[in-house]
């Protein structure tokens, strides 16, 4: 259960921040615009850093260059458009934004909404209730420590920030959710908040819960069960990184698009370094892997192995791995990070369960199989990518631990597609 503090925060140890950033500028960036997007840019064309590529629509932020240079090709298949631009670190930028006509407490949602779009930023939507709480997203993982960077750098920028976004979809009071293990981080942004203001907190939640499970994040904070196939919007509760806090006020303020982000880069060896990125940049220019390696890259969801892919907004973090054995093209090496069970709400073992099956000992597990909720979590927080839910699911069928329809039309436990011998 989650821990808040009102009136200051006991901190028994301290952890120094990251050695600095590294601004990384690739010799090519890859900017695929929008479907539908208008391109006015011809092969040849200078373009200056912070430089408006595609205007602004109804739904989809403006796309800006993090880095001047020349376009060297473009390419068009049907409505879409991929740019391709030759960089030059030492192209001339565009002047900064003009602060905005009215200032932001004097703003309407529907201004506000468009002076983001307009500035490279996609603002959330607004939920269908009333929201009480926006929860800021600082969950600790061993790929997204980017996150935690971003809270220690630039703790005032952030807390007024997460203020721009409350206004935009009318948040009440604002949690700026924190790993236990990153107290540093928790001291720089209690330190940020406006003195006696009871608008923010800051809550201290498990180390290793998940970012790409935004409802386990909001029961942490709020001791409030929120179901994950319902939007944590809609439940009133939204989950914004602290990355958008950091990019509304740099847009509203500093005048800056949002074009370029942070992504941190954890090696084999336990280096790990930070790097700035325009978006467009291909990841593996900055984690490059070796024979028998593989990169993982923390992007909404864990466990995707990248090939080719460049950085954007949602683009946290990569991680240079060991390559796994693969079983018909599933990975089943587990690394002991103990994710499943730390997610799992019926308090089980799913890589226990999963091993055990896998050497055919299923009599001394089948009570603890009978405590599922097939909510599937196991599997989606997975790492390695073990069908871990699959094949506890498929053992709770084959034995008969799934109860059967009752009188009144209900299941005893969620009823889902059955999984066939393909799919484990």
């Amino acid at each position: 259960m989650a821990k808040s503090y009102r009136g200051g925060i006991p901190f028994a140890r301290k952890y120094a921040p990251p050695g600095g950033v590294a601004k990384y500028v690739p010799e090519r960036i890859f900017l695929s615009l929008n479907n539908g997007a208008e391109c006015t840019l011809n092969e040849g064309d200078e373009i200056k850093k912070y430089e408006k590529i595609i205007g602004a629509s109804e739904n989809s932020p403006a796309v800006f260059a993090g880095v001047g240079g020349k376009v060297e090709d473009i390419y068009r298949i049907g409505s879409r458009v991929d740019i391709t631009l030759l960089t030059d670190e030492n192209a001339e930028a565009t002047p900064p934004f003009d602060a905005p006509e009215k200032g932001i407490s004097e703003l309407s949602e529907c201004e506000l909404r468009e002076l983001l779009l307009e500035r490279g930023i996609t603002p959330p939507q607004k939920g269908r209730r009333e929201v009480r709480c926006l929860t800021v997203d600082c969950s600790a993982s061993p790929y997204n420590d980017s996150r935690l960077f971003i809270c220690r750098s630039f703790p005032e920028k952030i807390v007024l920030g997460a203020k721009i976004l409350m206004k935009l979809i009318g948040a009440r009071s604002c949690n700026f959710a924190i790993p236990r293990s990153d107290l540093n981080a928790a001291e720089c942004v209690y330190g940020a908040i406006p003195k006696k203001s009871e608008m923010f907190k800051v809550v201290l939640i498990k180390d290793k819960l998940p970012a790409s499970v935004p409802n386990l994040t909001v029961s942490a904070v709020t001791g409030t069960e929120i179901n994950a196939a319902k939007d944590v919007f809609d439940s009133g509760y939204p989950v914004v990184s602290p990355l958008l806090c950091l990019a509304c006020y740099r847009a509203l303020v500093d005048g800056i698009p949002f074009c370029e982000g942070y992504v941190t880069v954890a090696e084999l060896g336990g280096e790990v370094d930070v790097f700035r990125l325009p978006f467009g940049a291909p990841l593996k220019a900055v984690a490059a892997p070796r024979e028998n390696e593989r990169v993982i890259r923390a992007e909404n969801l864990y466990g995707a192995e990248i090939s080719g892919e460049t950085m954007t907004e949602r683009t946290e973090a990569l991680a240079v791995m060991p390559a796994l054995p693969t079983k018909e093209g599933v990975a089943l090496e587990c690394i002991g990070c103990r994710r499943c069970t730390d997610v799992c709400p019926a308090l089980i073992s799913p890589i226990g369960i999963f091993s055990a099956l896998e050497k055919d000992e299923c009599a001394p597990i089948v009570l603890t199989a009978a405590g599922c909720f097939e909510c599937r979590s196991c599997t989606y927080i997975c790492p390695s990518d073990i069908p871990l839910a699959e094949s506890i699911i498929k053992f709770r069928r084959d034995s008969g631990l799934t109860a059967v329809d009752t009188d009144g039309g209900d299941t005893d436990y969620y009823d889902d597609t059955e999984v066939t011998e393909n799919e484990r």
